[in-house]
């Protein structure tokens, strides 16, 4: 269910049988989110430099950097620890959601809209499904791995399996 793209590949007994999209458009509010923050005098929340805040992992390691110190299965390992994607969506909570006030809540709007792509790419994987496939793999970027994980968690009929049981 952990990886880096976005697409779902069903899986009866005999293979890979077909890969199908699943991403949904949303749409990104950050730069209301960064004129909330500068009229109000919050960008230090928004660049993580006020106290209980954290700079996200892409904000302190670049892609390129971890691109370049490992083997493919080693950073999609990498991409793929608990803790990682912890920190990789960590900015949503501990900074986005802060930003704005009692009247302008531009930041609680960004992250709403975030959680209403993620369910929307849930529930598009959801309709591409008949319940006859075996398994199903998820492909998909980290920020969204921990909602859709959770909401796959959250479904009786499925069995979310991490992709480190898979990877070398």
């Amino acid at each position: 269910m952990r990886s880096i793209s976005s697409a779902i590949a069903s899986r009866g007994c005999s293979g890979h049988e077909r890969v199908l999209a699943s991403d949904h458009a949303g749409f990104w509010l950050g730069d209301s989110v960064h004129n909330v923050a500068t009229k109000l005098g919050q960008l230090d929340i928004l660049n993580a430099t006020a106290p209980r805040t954290m700079k996200g992992v892409h904000q302190v390691i670049p892609t390129e950097v971890l691109l370049s110190r490992g083997s493919i299965g080693e950073v999609l390992r990498w991409l793929n620890d608990p803790q990682y994607l912890l920190r990789s969506q960590n900015g949503y909570f501990s900074r986005l959601a802060m930003i704005g006030d009692s009247k302008v809540a531009a930041g609680p709007d960004l992250v709403a809209e975030w959680y209403r792509r993620n369910i929307k790419i849930y529930r598009t994987i959801l309709d591409q499904l008949d319940y006859s496939e075996f398994r199903i793999m998820v492909i998909i970027g980290g920020d969204y791995v921990p909602p859709l994980q959770h909401f796959f968690e959250s479904n009786v009929n499925f069995r979310v399996v991490p992709a480190a049981d898979y990877l070398p």
